[in-house]
């Protein structure tokens, strides 16, 4: 279990994600020099919390991708075994 992230840290984490998803990775460093770049934030504990949500969200986005193409292919799979 992890520490539960404030509102404002999600809401932005939110608005980065949304603004541009593709440039963020599983990377936890990656995705701090990436916020850098997007956003000013002074205060590093906020980057890093910022950071480590987007970070959280990618790995729970990948998860999920994983899980629905598995799905499918065993659907797939499936229907081809019953014709």
């Amino acid at each position: 279990m992890g520490r539960i992230k404030s509102t404002p840290v999600k809401k932005l984490g939110n608005e980065l994600i949304k603004e541009s998803k593709d440039k963020y990775s599983l990377d936890f460093t990656k995705n701090k020099s990436v916020i850098r770049e997007a956003r000013e934030i002074k205060s590093k504990k906020t980057l890093n919390l910022v950071a480590g949500y987007i970070t959280n969200e990618m790995k729970k986005t990948k998860s999920n991708e994983e899980r629905l193409s598995r799905r499918a292919d065993f659907r797939s799979q499936r229907d081809n075994s019953d014709s």
